[in-house]
């Protein structure tokens, strides 16, 4: 048995990032769940250069600092609450091949880009949510280290939903100038398309306005799949038309959330400086936090958290029971009881009546929800097992009753994984990333909720 098994039980898949693959675990010594990220197996011979490697190499030596902060007294966890923390760092060997894994606090609540596409903030959430970006940000500044990946999809949320920054794999020295051309080309700042020398610290701050502006937004107003430069219109014309910018973004997020906003000055100013094409000329991240937008916030963090909990709980959760006037009807037309959405991305389905068919039903409702949708389907050319190097065996799956699926968009240039687990008398569906662009995963994740509401909705309509 692997150190990793070891120390740990591993539960299920969470899903693949761009260098790793993440589990959900649970401590055999402190009989608490985790992430584990698990990069690769590299050949020994490429150990030093592998892209892998380096990815590894730059987050373990972003954690192996951190850890030291915390050890020598410098700083505390408590001070680091908005950075994904490790719990322990292992490598381990065969002749030829070596694979690493990063052992993390697991951000219950998933990120925030994928929540954003389900429930736009309401606007003391979103400043709420933006100051604690910017103190991440400061965290990492103050420790001479620039993140060079800033993003939504990298800012995860715990069990409280409170912010966590994660994703590490691209951390450079904040005080050295750089020409790697590194991050994701929404949140990219133009000079470090170039390859041309740029600072580190000032280039996160232009990714941190980009994720500002989504969180404010909901939208990716310079296009979710275009780099931010000179031939980005909308970026040009933030920079030399930014009434109209602006005017352009308030349409469009109306038009697509179906929802009313307002953007105050103050927040224009600070995107406009944030963005600045010209690196010297935006704020610091002590100049971003002390912005008025930042420090005119009327509400406390702790209200604010308690505000999230309180606006998931309202619009996020959709639950069937036997309270429910169109129950029994669901039930004889669909073949299931009671369904509870206890997580963006998480569904339970309770056995109430103890049915034999009970199993049956469910995949079945499941299946017939994904085929009735016309923005996704199956996924039949490779089975889960290939696309997730899933490490729980075959016979422990069947033994636990676990079963997978593969759903892709019909371009076929996304895809994402199903897993249904039976655990006494309740099934749990969980929805995860597999690979494709982010707005596109989101988008076909929303898809599958929607499918999964929408057949239990139009039974009930017909009962009303």
């Amino acid at each position: 048995m692997s150190d990793i098994l070891k120390r740990y039980i591993i539960s299920r898949d969470l899903g693949v990032g761009r260098n790793s693959f993440v589990w959900l675990a649970k401590s055999r010594l402190e009989n608490e769940y985790v992430a584990i990220k698990e990069f690769p197996r590299i050949k020994l011979s490429e150990q030093q250069n592998h892209p892998v490697a380096l990815f590894f190499r730059n987050e373990k030596s972003f954690f192996d600092l951190i850890n030291y902060m915390i050890e020598s007294g410098i700083t505390s966890r408590s001070q680091l609450k908005y950075i994904s923390l490790s719990k322990e760092i292992l490598s381990e060997w065969d002749a030829t091949e070596v694979s690493h894994y990063i052992v993390l606090q697991l951000a219950k609540n998933g990120n925030l880009s994928d929540f954003l596409t389900e429930y736009p903030l309401p606007e003391k959430l979103a400043q709420g949510y933006i100051i604690q970006l910017a103190k991440a940000v400061k965290i990492m500044h103050g420790f001479n280290c620039a993140h060079m990946d800033i993003k939504l999809e990298n800012v995860l949320l715990d069990e409280n939903f409170l912010l966590k920054l994660t994703d590490f794999g691209l951390v450079v020295d904040a005080n050295v100038d750089s020409n790697l051309i590194n991050g994701t080309q929404s949140y990219m700042p133009p000079e470090v398309q170039t390859g041309q020398k740029y600072s580190p610290k000032m280039a996160d701050i232009f990714s941190l306005g980009c994720a500002f502006l989504y969180l404010k937004t909901g939208l990716c107003l310079f296009g979710s799949e275009r780099y931010v430069n000179m031939n980005n219109p909308d970026y040009v014309e933030l920079l030399t038309q930014p009434e109209k910018f602006w005017a352009n973004a308030v349409q469009s997020v109306e038009q697509a959330r179906k929802i009313k906003i307002t953007i105050e000055p103050k927040f224009k100013r600070l995107i406009e400086n944030m963005l600045n094409i010209v690196p010297s000329k935006r704020p610091n991240i002590d100049q971003v936090l002390n912005d008025s937008y930042l420090t005119e916030q009327p509400e406390t963090e702790e209200q604010i958290l308690a505000e999230m909990k309180k606006q998931f709980n309202t619009y996020g959760l959709y639950r069937l029971n036997l309270i429910s006037a169109a129950g029994d009807q669901v039930q004889a037309t669909l073949g299931i009881m009671e369904i509870e959405q206890v997580g963006l991305n998480e569904f339970r389905f309770r056995n109430i009546h103890n049915d034999k068919n009970f199993e049956r039903n469910v995949k079945k409702y499941f299946i017939q929800s994904i085929s009735e949708s016309h923005d996704m389907m199956f996924e039949t050319n490779q089975t889960f097992e290939e696309v997730m190097r899933s490490k729980i065996s075959m016979e422990e799956q069947q033994e636990r009753k676990v079963t997978k699926y593969l759903v892709k968009n019909m371009s076929e240039t996304c895809l994402l994984g199903v897993i249904l687990e039976l655990i006494l008398d309740a099934i749990t569906l969980y929805i995860i990333d597999v690979k494709g662009a982010t707005q596109e995963k989101n988008q076909i994740k929303k898809s599958i909720r929607n499918q999964l509401k929408k057949r239990i909705e139009k039974v009930e309509k017909q009962n009303i």
